[in-house]
């Protein structure tokens, strides 16, 4: 479960053990005890890229510096 809240035309979505850190952003960077790495890294993709598409912020429940963030697209290395 994932929460989407709408506040004053911002969506916030809160990404809980999905994405609980900001270094988790990277798609195939995962928590250690998921058992459904290929169910979670599809879920993973669908969310970036919807967060990526509409501008959401992304809400961390596990970073200790960083509380939330928006997207954007970056050239890979």
């Amino acid at each position: 479960m994932i929460p989407v809240i709408d506040y004053n035309g911002k969506i916030l979505v809160y990404a809980g053990d999905l994405i609980p850190t900001e270094s988790h952003i990277p798609l195939l960077w995962n928590m250690s005890y998921d058992i459904e790495s290929l169910k979670t890294i599809d879920e993973k993709n669908r969310i970036l890229n919807e967060a990526l598409e509409n501008n959401y912020i992304l809400i961390f429940q596990h970073d200790e510096h960083i509380e939330c963030c928006n997207l954007r697209m970056t050239p890979k290395a």
